[in-house]
Parts: C-alpha cells; structure tokens; sequence
C-alpha cells in the first residue's frame, strides 16, 4: 500500500482511538464520582486531559509517541484502579489487551518506517503490571469496593470494549497485510512502466502451459517495434518511455483473449489460443493498428512500425524452443525490411 495513503488511515484510525479512550474515561469519572472513589476521579481528570493532548500530537504525526504513552496512560491507570477498587471489577482485562494494540503500534511503525520501541521490551511491563496488583489484591483490601451491580456491569462493560477494540485492530492488520501482499505479488510480476505482465507471469503461465494437454493448440509472438534505440537516441528516454506505454496499451485493445506481457526492452510477447480467426489475421491487424498510430510527444509525430514473429508450439516442444522458433522468426523479418509478420 502507498504509504502516504497508509499514514492517512492510521491517523484516522489513532484519533478515533483516542478519542474513544476520551470517552471511556469520561464514562469512568462519572462512575467513579458516583461511586465515590475519590483518587480515581482525580486521575480521571488527568486522563481526559490527556487524551486531548493525544489527539492534538497525533495531528502533528507523533503516531509513535501517542501509542507508547496510551499503552503506560492504560497499563498505570488500570493498576491503580485495581488496587483502589479490587479485582472484582474486570480493570486487569484492558491491561492483557493492551499488549495486542502494542505490536499493532510496532507493524505500524514498521511499515511507515519511523521510529518505534519494539513490542518484545514493553509487552512484559504488562504483565508484570498484571502480576503486581494481583498480588496487592490478595493481600490488602480495596479501600473504595464498587457495589456487586457496578462490578457486574464493568466486567461486561471491558469484556466488550476490548473485544470490539481488538477485533477491529486485528481485522485491520488482517485487512492491510493482505493488501499490501496483493499489491507486492502484482508488482513482481507486471511491468512497472506499461503496467503489463512481465517474465514472471509469464514463466508461470508457461508451467500451465506445458502441463495443458492442448497446448500445441497455442501460438506465440514476439513483437518488436522498430528502431526504438533511436527514439530514446534522437528524443530522449521520456520520450521512449512514452512510446512503449502507448504501445503497451495499444497491444491491450487490439489484443483482446489473448495474453500481452512486456518481454524485455522494447519486445512484446503475446500468448494466443486456436481460434476461427487466424494468427495471422490478428497479428496484422495490431501491426496495421501500430502504423497507422499517430504517436506525438512534446512536439514530436512519430509515426512507428512492428515487426511480429510467430510459431504454433509443435507436440512435445519444450516451452524454451518454442520462444526461439517464434524468436528467430523474429529476426528473420527484421533483416528483410522490417513492419511485417513472420510466421
């Protein structure tokens, strides 16, 4: 994926983030008010504020700041509500799920290349967080108990907010990985400057190929344009550049069933199955297509010509001859004149 892109939506996802938390300690200072448990108001208050300088750093792109100091703001507030209030009302849920927004905030950083403190140092402090108020809880008892009805509802209340937030940073992961592996396997394998397939589709096209029983049904071309070295010599590479994109696409409309990769430099390879219209028939149609093509950059008309070799692939030829037959054919029609087809 772009990673200016990426940024975008990790920023939208860490201000909602933030906010949501926002929310929760707003929800919790209430409870907490209520209830009368009086040091976690305060600390409340501190974490509201907190969330507000959250959201304003991350629009100032401290994605790496904001989610070290969320995971401390959770892991110490979760503590002391702990201990304040007893184990009884589900706080240590939040602190084991905090570790999976943590190697979150890790792949993130990974991905958009900025600076991040690995997972494998921090993701112990929670659990000894973890450990710590546990055993405060089973030696002294909490000086602010909520009320049975209050502990029920919290529990249930962590249960789903952490759930949904790790479902949803998780489903995300899922969601990017997979995009940013889709969009890598099509870049392997197409032309970065015309957009199509390249040798590595094509080898593994050419296995199936080989495996078919019908293969010797298929044809294959080698089209080459001519006189390309003195585009790039006479006009420049931009120039060049823009005749094998335009050729490209070309190729791709007049070509329309049958496979078009760019094999290298300025030769194409088409790849086509036994039909009622004959090789021959198509292969000039596209040769006619490039010649007539009025082909203009900058302040330059070109007008430019194809010469096309082709072969039927013969009943146990290896996939290597094949190329070669159409190659040299390739080059026959070069030396006798150019723009036309050998078959």
């Amino acid at each position: 994926m772009d990673p200016t892109i990426l940024r975008k939506r990790i920023n939208m996802i860490a201000i909602a983030m933030a906010v949501t938390f926002l929310i929760i300690h707003v929800a919790m200072l209430i409870i907490f008010t209520i209830c009368g448990v009086t040091p976690m108001i305060y600390i409340n208050i501190g974490s509201v504020i907190f969330y507000g300088i959250m959201v304003f750093l991350i629009h100032k792109s401290h994605l790496t700041l904001f989610s070290i100091a969320t995971y401390f703001e959770i892991a110490i507030h979760m503590a002391l509500a702990i201990i304040f209030t007893g184990w009884s009302a589900g706080f240590q849920i939040t602190i084991i799920g905090i570790v999976i927004l943590l190697f979150f905030c890790e792949y993130v950083g990974r991905s958009l290349n900025m600076k991040y403190v690995p997972s494998v140092f921090l993701a112990p402090v929670a659990a000894v967080v973890y450990l710590v108020v546990y055993i405060v809880t089973l030696n002294f008892e909490a000086p602010y108990p909520l009320p049975y009805g209050v502990n029920v509802a919290l529990n249930i209340a962590w249960g789903v907010i952490v759930f949904v937030i790790m479902s949803s940073i998780l489903f995300i992961f899922v969601n990017t990985t997979t995009r940013s592996q889709n969009e890598l396997t099509n870049e392997v394998v197409h032309d970065k400057l015309t957009g199509l397939p390249n040798r590595y589709f094509m080898a593994s096209l050419f296995q199936k190929v080989e495996d078919e029983e019908t293969s010797r049904h298929r044809w294959l071309a080698i089209a080459d344009l001519d006189g390309f070295k003195s585009i790039n010599d006479t006009h420049g590479h931009n120039c060049g550049d823009y005749v094998l994109k335009t050729l490209a696409t070309l190729l791709e409309e007049s070509s329309k069933d049958i496979v078009v990769c760019r094999w290298g430099g300025e030769e194409f390879l088409l790849l086509g199955e036994e039909e009622t219209t004959s090789p021959t028939i198509i292969l000039e149609a596209i040769r006619k297509t490039v010649e007539e093509y009025p082909f203009h950059y900058e302040d330059v008309d070109m007008h430019l010509t194809l010469t096309i070799g082709y072969a039927w692939r013969e009943e146990n030829q290896s996939i290597d001859e094949w190329i070669d037959e159409a190659d040299e054919r390739l080059y026959k029609g070069k030396e006798n004149g150019k723009n036309q087809i050998v078959g």
